[in-house]
Parts: C-alpha cells; structure tokens; sequence
C-alpha cells in the first residue's frame, strides 16, 4: 500500500501538470489544491484556473478550446511520464471510463469537436486531435522538473488523512522561478 506522501505526490504531478499547460498557454489559475481522504483510495484533487479569456472573434475562441484540451490531456500525460517517455498503460487507464481522468477525457473530446466544427475541418478531428496531443507531452516533457518539484513539495506538506493542500499561483510561481526551467 502506498504511503500518504506518495498518493499526494502522484495527485499534484496530475495536477501540476494541468496547472503549468494552462500557464504555458497564457492562462492564470487561483491555485491548486489536493486532498486525500483515505490511502485506501478516497481522494480529490483541483488544478483551478480562472477560465477568463479575452474573446472577440471566433479566432479567440478556437485558441482557448486549444488551449484546455492541452490542459485538460497534460493531467494524465504529468502522471505517466517517467522523465524519458509517456507510458501508454497509464495514459489508457487514466482516461478509460474507470479511470480517474474519464471526465478531462470526456471534456478533451466534446471541445476537440467544438473547435472542428469552428474550424469546418472534422475530416481533420484526427490530425488536430494529435496535434494537441503532441503540443500537452512537448509541455509536460520540457516542464518535467518544475512539475516534479511542485509534486514534492505537496508531498512535504503532507501529514495526515484529509488534509486540504492548497498552494496558490503566487506560491506556485515561486517555486518555478527558484530554479528556473524550461517554462514553455
């Protein structure tokens, strides 16, 4: 069974790595937060972005779509990168509908199809569909270490069942810009 700190370190990787796609993208975010009820299995955890996006045409619209699908994969693929490659087995499992990311795959899914058809290109939902792909591992890859150390320093802060863990974007910031990194 695993330990406290390591279910809170494996929920803020997740979460770390929707929070720094969506910062990546232009985004701002109130923080996030992880809890964990029980290491039997009872757990939450919240990237919380501040979905405020300047739109004036439909051009404003297809790039926030883009950018929450990136967002909404980068959870899972910060979870199932090992520093060199994503594990499949883990993207599979995360997003099948026993997995803990169902929903984020749900989402990626129903905005994939709101921006073809904004686009008029669903003989494309494919290839864009692997763009945006290749776009969330490029920023979970370049962004591996930043993603990590948020992850251990959720993990330091844990000390019991049920504690709220909130760092909020100025915290979170902060622990990015101490040791620089790639931040794309």
């Amino acid at each position: 069974m695993k330990t406290l700190k390591e279910i809170v370190y494996r929920i803020a990787m997740h979460e770390a790595g929707h929070w720094i796609s969506w910062r990546a993208k232009g985004g701002t975010s109130e923080g996030i937060e992880v809890q964990v009820f029980s290491v039997t299995g009872r757990y939450t955890g919240a990237s919380m972005p501040i979905l405020k996006w300047e739109i004036d045409n439909l051009g404003d619209v297809e790039e926030y779509l883009r950018a929450r699908m990136i967002t909404l994969l980068s959870g899972v693929y910060a979870e199932a990168f090992d520093g060199d490659n994503l594990k499949a087995e883990v993207i599979d499992k995360e997003f099948s509908p026993s997995g803990s990311s169902w929903v984020d795959y749900l989402k990626v899914i129903d905005e994939l199809n709101l921006y073809c058809c904004i686009k008029k290109s669903h003989d494309l939902k494919s290839k864009i569909g692997a763009e945006v792909e290749q776009e969330a591992a490029t920023i979970i890859a370049s962004n591996y270490e930043l993603i990590k150390r948020i992850a251990m320093k959720f993990s330091d802060m844990a000390e019991f069942e049920g504690q709220k863990l909130f760092l909020s974007e100025m915290e979170l910031v902060s622990i990015i810009s101490n040791k620089g990194g790639a931040y794309e």
